[in-house]
């Protein structure tokens, strides 16, 4: 078999019309509708930064399961598990090539094989003569670099969306869609827009942190032979996207999840780049997302994130206990002098993106809160 898995980091699913009728299609829409298959819309990440949803992708365990269980963990350094998704493949007499531009989200072991870090994507394609067993991982970080150089406005998600899409063209100049028996493309988490953290800031709604804009993300698997987009929308995670594609390509035992009632989400409260405990934890349900620090819980519904009224049930806490060790034990971590080697490199045409100025990143804030407001419409 030949598989193709493409990681978009930093999609964020709601802003795509595939995920979010209300929404204008994109680029990246377009693509996936041409290229043809099926897509997740109720997918989420556990642990929404890159680092951490790698190890979950992975391993196919939770974050605080598989040592991945904070921000600058990566799965280089960090991951517990032998049996990581790629290895597995490497067991089964696959020829596995891997594009890589973020050095640190793969185990060492992973790093040992057939990798090229940092040449142009199309140099890259043009390298490779499919075999019949044949495993092909691009990391394509377009998406989060545009917004690394030019802030978090709405021009610049634009703008990455598109540049994206460009990259993701790239490998279907060199390869046929089906030349691959699978193909799979997803995303690690999604993000936040600055003037959004402003006015959840202005307006002390920290649980906005953990609703769908950072947790749900891109999940979308073509079989060969599929033309037309279908979707569903069966509640699933990282940890399923791991275990269906072993099953698909693996031959896995596997069972796939039908009607999972819900998903864990735990997360840090800030974006520093540092060694600190988890403070804030999500529970996903089909039509509400439990949110809860450690001195406060807030239930949403999903569609508008609106506050609801409606009693809580105390299962909600016993269900993060089970699968969150930090929230069952509520330990103190100490700070750790620990450094991260994490970096975006831009890739082919984002390296021509020129790093915007603070004032011009600033502009956008405020632009885009007055935009958000009713009568900026």
């Amino acid at each position: 078999m030949r598989v193709l898995i493409l990681f978009v980091d930093m999609v964020r699913a709601n802003l795509l019309h595939v995920n979010n009728t209300t929404r204008v299609q994109t680029p990246l829409d377009g693509f996936l509708k041409e290229l043809g298959g099926t897509n997740y819309t109720n997918c989420f990440s556990s642990a929404p930064d890159t680092g951490r949803a790698l190890g979950v992708f992975l391993s196919g365990l939770s974050a605080s399961e598989n040592g991945c269980d904070n921000r600058v963990r990566y799965p280089r350094f960090f991951l517990k598990s032998n049996d990581n998704l790629f290895d597995a493949f490497k067991k089964q007499g696959y020829k596995c090539d891997f594009y890589l531009h973020q050095h640190h989200i793969l185990p060492e072991s992973v790093m040992q094989q057939n990798i090229v870090l940092e040449e142009r994507l199309e140099d890259f394609c043009k390298n490779i003569e499919l075999q019949e067993k044949h495993l092909l991982f691009c990391d394509i970080p377009t998406y989060h670099t545009v917004f690394d150089n030019e802030g978090f406005s709405l021009a610049s998600e634009k703008k990455a969306n598109k540049t994206l899409t460009q990259h993701l063209e790239i490998v279907f100049q060199h390869f046929d869609k089906d030349d691959f028996d699978d193909i799979y493309i997803f995303s690690d988490h999604g993000f936040k827009f600055s003037y959004e953290m402003l006015l959840h800031k202005i307006t002390n709604k920290p649980y906005l942190l953990l609703n769908e804009d950072r947790t749900n993300i891109l999940m979308f698997h073509r079989k060969k032979g599929e033309n037309k987009l279908g979707q569903i929308t069966t509640l699933c995670g990282l940890e399923d996207i791991h275990q269906y594609i072993k099953m698909n390509n693996l031959h896995a035992n596997y069972t796939p999840v039908e009607n999972r009632p819900y998903i864990i989400v735990e997360d840090h409260l800030h974006f520093k780049q540092r060694y600190s405990n988890i403070q804030i934890w999500a529970l996903v349900q089909e039509n509400e997302i439990y949110i809860r620090t450690f001195d406060e819980a807030w239930l949403l519904e999903r569609k508008t994130s609106q506050l609801l009224n409606k009693k809580v049930n105390n299962n909600y806490d016993i269900c993060i206990a089970k699968e969150s060790l930090s929230f069952a034990e509520v330990l103190e971590i100490l700070e750790a002098k620990i450094t991260s080697n994490s970096h975006n490199i831009c890739v082919d045409t984002a390296q021509k993106c020129v790093p915007k100025s603070t004032w011009y990143k600033i502009a956008n804030i405020l632009k885009d809160s007055i935009m958000s407001l009713p009568y900026g419409r």
